[in-house]
């Protein structure tokens, strides 16, 4: 009891002596409904931040004369950097603590959307983007952290995908607001209200996040680290799970960069507005991800990791038709896929840790957002080459990949005892 006085008092963490019992953060309890609401509008501010630039990809393309691939450079640039942010955000959180390494990290990338709002070349705007993806690595790594540690194990997975219905919430906030606003008024405001709202986020995030209460000092953990990640990328599971990472949002980010492109253009000739409304489909990530929890809780987290791998090949099968109905749904099909089966990956990856949960969720994310930084790149040249047909087979022999994963995943979690699924 003094030493949790002494911590409440000075915010320092509190190191669990062999044999304490964990002071977890308890499911009901106000603190926990603290945490999770602030960590759900940490993911919301995180991927709003992040994502706002993919509906004005097109009209990037319009204002500086550049193309698909150039244009997709926005959001290719940043999450290129936001990768290598992952794996120093570890280290940073075990010196100085979980909650204000990712206070920083979104105060810092809200200041640099901000910045790239009022930018008028091309170059510059990119400048701001790369530099985002250095500063925005601090939350998402942490955030799955901090759970892992600080809240109970038996609700563990229901306030994980709590805080990834938040990312999915970010994300329809940042489709469809920004595309509305840049339609009717420019990117600019758009992007400085997307600035704007990530640092009200912080600053309410910041007065109702808990402090850590079971986070171990590094001084305790130095041990525990010694291998560091490479003791991590020695699990064969561990590597399955990241190459399962890296998929998913390569996936993800490829439709959502293309989609636009192809709503705009014949036979539909959307304007920017209606076509980020097919985005409306993301909302149905936050139902997702606590379904799907449940769902693992009594069947496995493989198994619905690899149902939704399977969701995600019937979602580009239904894309693939010349017709807006069977394209939102597909849509909804496959964001309804991704959700389900990264919730699982985020829980698998810091349950089969050895050592660091933090080193873990950093190399899981480092690979989710390397990912997605080249795979939606090269989906860009894709379009250039083949247009919506190539791509959707490029998507569907993704996503065929990431289903012979997780099977390989299954049969190894059935020869290895002990393994939780």
């Amino acid at each position: 009891m003094q030493a949790e006085a002494r911590h409440q008092q000075s915010g320092t963490p509190v190191a669990t002596m062999p044999g304490d019992v964990p002071n977890f953060i308890r499911r009901g309890t106000a603190t926990y409904r603290r945490a999770s609401f602030s960590l759900l509008l940490g993911g919301l501010s995180t991927f709003n931040l992040l994502y706002c630039v993919q509906p004005l990809m097109p009209e990037f393309s319009r204002v500086f004369g550049v193309g698909a691939d150039q244009s997709a450079l926005c959001l290719s640039l940043t999450t290129a950097a936001l990768a290598p942010s992952l794996l120093l955000a570890a280290p940073l959180a075990d010196r100085f603590g979980r909650k204000p390494v990712m206070l920083v990290s979104v105060l810092l990338s809200s200041l640099l959307v901000l910045a790239g709002a009022i930018m008028n070349d091309w170059w510059g705007f990119l400048a701001t983007r790369a530099l985002l993806g250095l500063t925005l690595g601090g939350l998402p790594a942490i955030a799955m952290t901090y759970l892992a540690e600080e809240i109970e194990p038996a609700a563990l997975g229901a306030t994980m995908s709590l805080y990834i219905g938040g990312n999915a919430l970010g994300g329809v906030a940042a489709r469809l607001m920004n595309g509305i606003l840049a339609d009717h008024f420019s990117w600019h405001l758009a992007l400085a209200i997307t600035g704007s709202l990530g640092i009200l986020g912080a600053l309410v995030m910041g007065c109702l996040l808990p402090r850590s209460r079971v986070f171990v000092p590094v001084a305790r953990r130095e041990q525990a680290q010694k291998g560091g990640y490479l003791s991590h990328l020695k699990s064969r599971r561990t590597m399955l799970l990241l190459a399962e990472g890296a998929l998913l949002s390569g996936i993800l980010v490829t439709v959502s960069n293309l989609l636009g492109y192809r709503l705009v253009a014949t036979p539909f000739h959307l304007s920017v507005t209606l076509a980020s409304l097919v985005f409306v489909t993301y909302l149905l990530g936050s139902p997702t991800t606590i379904i799907a929890s449940r769902i693992a809780e009594r069947f496995g987290k493989i198994l619905v990791l690899n149902a939704g791998f399977c969701l995600i090949l019937l979602g580009v099968g239904l894309m693939i038709l010349d017709a807006l109905t069977p394209i939102a749904l597909g849509l909804a099909v496959l964001t309804v896929g991704f959700f389900t089966a990264h919730g699982s990956a985020s829980v698998l990856i810091t349950m089969g840790a050895h050592g660091s949960k933090a080193q873990a969720a950093s190399l899981y994310l480092f690979a989710f957002y390397s990912g997605s930084g080249i795979i939606s790149w090269f989906g860009g040249h894709v379009w250039i080459w083949g247009g919506w047909q190539a791509v959707t087979l490029y998507i569907a022999l993704l996503g065929t990949v990431g289903f012979l994963i997780a099977v390989t995943l299954a049969r190894t979690a059935n020869r290895i005892s002990g393994v939780q699924h």
